[in-house]
Protein backbone atom coordinates (compact mmCIF):
# COMPACT_ATOMS: atom_id res chain seq x y z
CA UNK A 1 0.00 0.00 0.00
CA UNK A 2 1.63 3.31 -0.96
CA UNK A 3 1.99 6.22 1.27
CA UNK A 4 0.89 9.95 1.02
CA UNK A 5 4.46 10.84 0.27
CA UNK A 6 4.27 8.50 -2.84
CA UNK A 7 3.03 9.62 -6.30
CA UNK A 8 1.42 6.11 -6.29
CA UNK A 9 -1.08 7.08 -3.35
CA UNK A 10 -2.56 9.46 -5.69
CA UNK A 11 -4.84 8.63 -8.08
CA UNK A 12 -5.36 11.19 -10.91
CA UNK A 13 -9.12 9.95 -11.92
CA UNK A 14 -9.70 10.27 -8.29
CA UNK A 15 -8.12 14.20 -7.61
CA UNK A 16 -10.16 15.05 -10.64
CA UNK A 17 -13.85 13.77 -9.51
CA UNK A 18 -15.93 16.41 -8.48
CA UNK A 19 -16.93 16.45 -4.81
CA UNK A 20 -19.84 18.81 -3.23
CA UNK A 21 -19.20 21.13 -1.04
CA UNK A 22 -19.71 20.58 2.71
CA UNK A 23 -22.81 22.71 4.14
CA UNK A 24 -22.81 25.17 6.61
CA UNK A 25 -19.65 27.67 6.90
CA UNK A 26 -16.40 26.78 6.51
CA UNK A 27 -15.09 28.27 9.96
CA UNK A 28 -17.64 26.26 11.94
CA UNK A 29 -15.55 23.04 10.71
CA UNK A 30 -12.68 21.84 13.18
CA UNK A 31 -9.46 21.21 11.40
CA UNK A 32 -8.98 17.79 10.85
CA UNK A 33 -4.80 16.59 10.99
CA UNK A 34 -4.32 12.92 9.16
CA UNK A 35 -1.51 11.55 7.18
CA UNK A 36 -1.41 12.98 3.61
CA UNK A 37 -2.91 16.21 4.65
CA UNK A 38 -0.19 17.91 6.35
CA UNK A 39 3.61 18.23 5.93
CA UNK A 40 5.67 16.34 8.85
CA UNK A 41 8.24 18.86 10.59
CA UNK A 42 11.85 18.82 10.25
CA UNK A 43 14.05 17.02 12.83
CA UNK A 44 15.40 19.16 15.38
CA UNK A 45 18.64 18.85 14.20
CA UNK A 46 18.05 20.12 11.03
CA UNK A 47 15.74 23.18 12.11
CA UNK A 48 19.21 23.76 14.77
CA UNK A 49 21.05 23.99 11.52
CA UNK A 50 19.38 26.61 9.97
CA UNK A 51 19.11 28.78 13.39
CA UNK A 52 15.21 28.26 13.69
CA UNK A 53 14.09 28.91 16.99
CA UNK A 54 12.11 26.44 19.69
CA UNK A 55 13.70 23.16 17.55
CA UNK A 56 11.81 19.81 18.93
CA UNK A 57 10.51 16.90 18.14
CA UNK A 58 6.70 17.27 17.34
CA UNK A 59 3.40 15.97 15.13
CA UNK A 60 0.68 17.74 13.54
CA UNK A 61 -1.54 15.28 15.00
CA UNK A 62 -0.25 16.03 18.64
CA UNK A 63 -2.59 17.18 20.79
CA UNK A 64 -0.06 19.42 22.57
CA UNK A 65 2.43 21.05 19.99
CA UNK A 66 4.99 22.52 22.84
CA UNK A 67 4.84 25.55 21.52
CA UNK A 68 6.32 28.31 23.71
CA UNK A 69 3.79 30.53 25.90
CA UNK A 70 3.93 33.66 23.82
CA UNK A 71 3.61 32.39 20.82
CA UNK A 72 1.42 34.18 19.57
CA UNK A 73 3.72 37.42 19.95
CA UNK A 74 6.54 35.91 18.23
CA UNK A 75 4.29 35.44 14.72
CA UNK A 76 2.81 38.52 15.08
CA UNK A 77 6.50 40.39 15.81
CA UNK A 78 7.84 38.26 12.55
CA UNK A 79 4.71 39.62 10.16
CA UNK A 80 5.59 43.22 11.26
CA UNK A 81 9.37 42.77 10.61
CA UNK A 82 8.27 41.11 7.15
Amino acid sequence: MPKPDEMAFYQPEKLLEPRALPEGGWMDKPAEFRPGTFIWPGKPKNLNYVGFPNAREWSPVDEDWKLPENWKRIIFDGIRER
